[in-house]
């Protein structure tokens, strides 16, 4: 089966269109000029994927574009992985792929999609707004009533402090798949 076939049904059902584009730097070029687009990436297929205007009107419609497309691989036996968009940057990614896989490149979110989202009371699909921070905490697992306590901040921090000194803690480095998901940044996974 040529490379994206299976992505061109699932899409087309859902009345979108594909546009092949000639290789990953193109494919980034035209997803950096309209960012409701997303793409689709296969072995040495890359290709636009567009929705009517009138579906795809901002950033909480496209990425619901995203987890349909996802949902509907997930139909038919296809697994679905989360790796940050900078992964797919890097040259020795992207040669690891085997020919069965395939990547879907997200739309490009940016701080004022998000304000105009929360303006208008709407949410962004689980995982679209995931952001690169230097070191990840893990399964930090605060209850709740210690922010609702009224007490002050530094009081907040200590018991915070005193909380987590009581879990086991084990760091992991960068590049690491846990529970089926790329952590580009350090992991520090807290557990009881």
């Amino acid at each position: 089966m040529r490379g994206g076939e299976s992505a061109r049904r699932i899409i087309e059902e859902m009345n979108g269109k594909l546009e092949e584009v000639a290789d990953a730097e193109a494919l980034k070029r035209i997803l950096t000029e309209n960012s409701f687009l997303c793409g689709i990436q296969q072995g040495h297929y890359f290709a636009a994927v567009s929705f009517q205007k009138n579906l795809s009107q901002d950033a909480v419609s496209a990425y619901h574009h995203v987890e349909r497309i996802q949902e509907r691989f997930i139909e038919i036996g296809k697994s679905v992985d989360y790796i940050p968009c900078q992964a797919v940057q890097e040259e020795n990614f992207c040669r690891s792929l085997g020919s069965d896989e395939m990547l879907i490149w997200t739309p490009q979110i940016s701080k004022e999609m998000v304000v105009d989202a929360v303006n208008r009371e709407k949410r962004f699909a689980p995982k679209a707004t995931r952001h690169l921070i230097p070191a990840r905490p893990i399964n930090v697992n605060v209850p709740i009533t210690l922010f609702r306590e009224e007490i002050s901040l530094i009081e907040i921090n200590q018991k915070l402090s005193d909380f987590l000194k009581k879990k086991k803690l084990r760091r992991f480095g960068p590049g690491q798949v846990l529970n089926g998901r790329y952590y580009q940044e350090e992991l520090y996974v807290f557990f009881d």
